[in-house]
C-alpha cells in the first residue's frame, strides 16, 4: 500500500490544483473528447457524402483530453480507406473490395506485416502484380508497397513517415493526416491482452473484451533500417488505445500531461526523436497495469510521475520499451543514439531525485509559476484560472463550428456549375444517403447527420424556389417545408428563408422571419464564423460564445454562431438585387481566385441588417430604416470575425447609395478594394458613382 508523506501529499495537491486550474480536470478532458470525436463523425460524414469512401478517426492529445492549451497539441486525423478489407486469413475474404492478406516471415519486425493482394472475385493470392503499387518477391508473393499515398499528397502537404502534415490553416491545429486501411480481426501478436492477467486489476475484463472487436489498422511506413521497409506496413492497435485512455482517471491523465510537459521542457528528451508522447503514453499504461491500484490518487500525484518516470529510464537505460498492446514490438529500438542516451538518463534522475522540485521550472502555462504563488495575473490571459475554462471551450467549439462550415462549403463547390435539376437530384440523394447513414451510424454520427442534413435541406429548398421565382409561379409546398426545416439550424439558414420570401415580394413574412430572428437570437453577441478566406486571420473570440461553449452542447452553441449565407448560381432568384453584383466580380486573376468566387456570400449579421434596412424602406418606415441602417454600419466596423467584410461594405455603400450619400457610398467602395483589390464587385460598382456625379454635373 503506498501511503505518501506529509510533503509528497502537500506537493502533489497543489500540483493537482495547479492542473485542474489549467484545464486538466473532469469538466474539460470530457468537452475535449466529446467535441473532438463529434468532429471526427462530422468529417466521416461529409466525406462520405462526397462518395470519398473514407472513414476517419481523431486521435492523439486533442481527442484524449491529454493536452493543455501551452502544449499546442497537432490534429492526428487517421484517413481509412474502404474500399479495402485487410484480412488474416483467407476465409475473412469479402466479394466487392480489395482483399489483401496480412503476412509475415522471419525477416519482418514485430508489429509490422506485409499485405499480399488476392484475386478481386476468388479468395486466392494473386501470382501477377496488377500495377506499379505492387511488387514480386523472391517467394512470389505479389505485395503492396507503402509508398502508394505519396502520389496523391495535395499541394502544400509534406511527407513525414506515413502521414501528410497539412499546415497554415487559421483555425485549426496543425494536421497530420495518417492513410491507413482496416482489419476487422484483433491482430495476432497483440493475442497477450487477452492471455494475461493485470496486477492492478486494468485493463478490466470488460476493456479486453471491447477490445477484441475494435480490430486494427495497417499504415503505410516500415521499421527503420530494416529488409525491405518499403514492403512493411505498421500494424497500429490505435483504437484500442483510444479506448483505453478513455479508461483512465483524472490523476492518471494529470501524470501523462506532466510526462509530456517534461519532455517538451528539456530540448535533449525531445531531439533527434529520442523520445515521444507515445513513448510517455505507453510507459503510463505499463505502469497502471503494474502498480496498486490506489497509487493514483491526487495526493500522491509526485509518487506517480516519479514511478513513470523510474519505468522511463530503465527503458532508455536497456533501450527497450514495449508495446503496450504488442510487446515484441520494442518502441526504442534504433531510437536513442548512444552521443545522446547519458544526457538523457541525467536529466530523468535528476528530476527523480528533486522529488517534485524540478517542476518549477516548466515553462508551459506557467507551471512552475503557478506551482510556487509567483503568478502575476495581469501577464496575459491564460494565466487567470477563471479564463481558462471559458478560453478552452471557446477554441474547442469554435473549431468544430470551421469544420462544419469548411465541410458544408467543400460540399457545395461540387454543385457550383451544374444545372439546377442537376442540383436538385444530387441534394436529394445526398439527403437521402444522411437518412440511411443516420438510421446505421453511431450516436455522434447520428448527431453530425442531422447538423448536416438542416444545411442541405435549405439549400434544396432555396433553389427549387429560384426556379419557381424564376417561373413567377407560386413557391411549392415541399420547398417552403424544407426551407423551414432547414431554417431551425442557425441564423444564415434562416436569413435565406427570409431572402426568398424578400425576392417573391412578401414582405409582411419576410418581417416575420426577421421578427423570429430577433426573437431567437441575440444578434449583437453572435459569434461570426467563416472559412472562406484561408489565408485571413481571425479575430478574438466573443465573451458570450466562449460563456455558452462552457455549459452548452453543439447544438446550443450553434445558435450563437453566425456562419455566412452562401448563395449558389442556381439560387440567383433568392437574392436581393444588391447582392446579385457578387456574381459578377471582375475577373482579373483568374488562376489565384477564391472556390466560392462563383456564388455571392455575405456574413450572417450584416446581411440581417441589411434585409432589415431594405424591408423596412420598402414599408415606408423611416425611423426604423434609419435605425437599421446604423446598426448594419456598426456592425461592419465592430466585427473582427467577419469573412466578407468586402462584400458588407459593398451592401452598406449601395443603401449609402439609395440615401443619397454618394460621397460616403464612394469611400465605402475604396475601403473594400482596399480589403481585397481583384474579385471584387466594387470596381464595377464604384465607376457608377462617378457616372451619377457626371450626370448630376452636366
Amino acid at each position: 500500500m503506498f501511503s505518501p508523506t506529509d510533503h509528497t501529499r502537500s506537493v502533489s495537491l497543489q500540483l493537482s490544483k495547479v492542473l485542474d486550474d489549467i484545464g486538466v480536470n473532469y469538466d474539460m478532458v470530457r468537452k475535449r473528447r466529446q467535441t473532438v470525436m463529434a468532429e471526427e463523425s462530422l468529417r466521416t460524414v461529409m466525406r462520405n457524402l462526397q462518395d470519398r469512401k473514407l472513414t476517419t478517426y481523431n486521435f492523439g492529445s486533442r481527442t484524449e483530453g491529454t493536452t493543455t492549451a501551452g502544449l499546442h497539441a497537432d490534429s492526428d486525423t487517421l484517413a481509412c480507406n474502404n474500399q479495402f478489407n485487410i484480412i488474416q486469413d483467407l476465409s475473412e475474404w469479402r466479394h466487392g473490395y480489395t482483399n489483401l492478406l496480412m503476412v509475415r516471415d522471419a525477416n519482418t519486425p514485430p508489429g509490422y506485416c506485409l499485405l499480399q493482394r488476392t484475386y478481386d472475385n476468388f479468395p486466392h493470392p494473386v501470382d501477377y502484380p496488377p500495377s506499379e503499387d505492387f511488387y514480386v518477391d523472391s517467394r512470389s508473393r505479389v505485395l503492396m508497397k507503402n509508398d502508394w499515398f505519396v502520389k496523391t499528397l495535395p499541394h502544400g502537404s509534406v511527407r513525414r513517415g506515413p502521414s501528410q502534415s497539412i499546415q497554415g490553416l487559421p483555425g485549426f491545429a496543425d494536421d497530420d493526416l495518417v492513410h491507413a486501411f482496416y482489419c476487422k480481426s484483433w491482430p495476432r501478436e497483440a493475442r497477450i491482452l487477452t492471455e494475461t492477467a493485470s496486477a492492478g486489476n486494468w485493463p478490466s475484463e470488460e476493456l479486453k473484451r471491447q477490445a477484441m472487436n475494435d480490430g486494427c489498422f495497417v499504415v503505410p511506413v516500415g521499421c527503420r533500417g530494416t529488409e525491405n521497409e518499403e514492403l512493411q506496413w505498421r500494424i497500429s492497435t490505435s483504437l484500442t488505445e483510444r479506448r483505453l485512455m478513455f479508461s483512465l482517471n483524472i490523476v492518471q491523465i494529470r501524470c501523462y500531461v506532466l510526462m509530456k510537459m517534461i519532455l517538451k521542457s528539456y530540448q535533449i528528451l525531445d531531439s533527434q526523436d529520442a523520445l515521444s508522447s507515445f513513448i510517455c503514453k505507453t510507459v503510463l499504461l505499463h505502469c497502471i497495469e503494474k502498480g496498486e491500484e490506489n497509487l493514483w490518487q491526487d495526493d500522491n500525484l509526485i509518487n506517480c510521475l516519479n514511478t513513470c518516470l523510474k519505468f522511463l529510464h530503465d527503458c532508455v537505460l536497456l533501450e527497450h520499451c514495449p508495446h503496450f498492446l504488442i510487446p515484441e514490438n520494442n518502441l526504442m529500438a534504433r531510437r536513442i543514439s548512444p552521443d545522446i542516451k547519458p544526457q538523457i538518463l541525467a536529466i530523468i534522475q535528476n528530476i527523480l531525485r528533486s522529488d517534485g522540485k524540478a517542476l518549477e521550472d516548466i515553462e508551459i502555462d506557467h507551471l512552475g509559476m503557478r506551482i510556487t504563488g509567483r503568478i502575476v495575473h495581469i501577464h496575459c490571459k491564460l494565466l487567470s484560472p477563471l479564463k481558462y475554462k471559458p478560453d478552452i471551450s471557446g477554441h474547442l467549439l469554435y473549431t468544430f463550428m470551421s469544420r462544419l462550415s469548411y465541410g458544408i462549403c467543400g460540399y457545395l463547390t461540387e454543385l457550383t456549375h451544374l444545372q439546377t435539376e442537376n442540383v436538385v437530384q444530387k441534394l436529394s440523394v445526398s439527403i437521402n444517403k444522411l437518412t440511411t447513414f443516420h438510421n446505421e451510424g453511431t450516436e455522434y454520427e447520428q448527431k453530425a447527420c442531422e447538423l448536416i442534413s438542416n444545411f442541405l435541406y435549405m439549400s434544396l429548398g432555396s433553389v427549387l424556389a429560384s426556379n419557381s421565382i424564376s417561373k413567377n409561379e407560386t413557391i411549392q409546398r415541399n420547398s417552403l417545408v424544407m426551407l423551414e426545416q432547414g431554417s431551425a439550424n442557425d441564423i444564415s439558414s434562416t436569413l435565406k428563408w427570409a431572402s426568398v420570401f424578400y425576392c417573391k415580394g412578401d414582405m409582411p413574412q419576410t418581417i416575420s422571419i426577421l421578427d423570429t430572428i430577433l426573437e431567437q437570437y441575440s444578434i449583437e453577441s453572435l459569434q461570426s464564423v467563416c472559412c472562406c478566406y484561408q489565408s485571413r486571420d481571425k479575430g478574438e473570440r466573443k465573451h458570450e460564445f466562449e460563456e455558452v461553449c462552457v455549459e452548452g452542447d453543439i447544438k446550443h452553441v450553434l445558435k450563437h454562431t453566425a456562419f455566412c449565407v452562401r448563395f449558389l448560381p442556381c439560387e440567383v432568384n433568392c437574392v436581393p438585387e444588391e447582392l446579385k453584383h457578387e456574381y459578377f466580380r471582375p475577373n482579373m486573376d483568374a488562376l489565384h481566385k477564391d472556390y466560392w468566387m462563383d456564388w455571392a456570400v455575405v456574413d450572417s449579421i450584416p446581411y440581417y441588417y441589411f434585409l432589415l434596412y431594405k424591408v423596412q424602406k420598402i414599408q415606408g418606415n423611416m425611423e426604423r430604416q434609419q435605425a437599421a441602417f446604423d446598426k448594419l454600419r456598426r456592425a461592419i466596423d465592430s466585427d473582427s470575425n467577419l469573412g466578407h467584410k468586402e462584400t458588407d461594405l459593398n451592401l452598406l455603400a449601395q443603401c449609402m447609395e439609395q440615401e443619397g450619400m454618394l460621397d460616403d457610398a464612394r469611400d465605402c467602395y475604396t475601403a473594400s478594394t482596399d480589403l481585397r483589390p481583384v474579385h471584387n464587385a466594387a470596381n464595377s460598382l464604384i465607376s457608377q458613382i462617378f457616372y451619377r456625379r457626371y450626370s448630376n454635373n452636366r
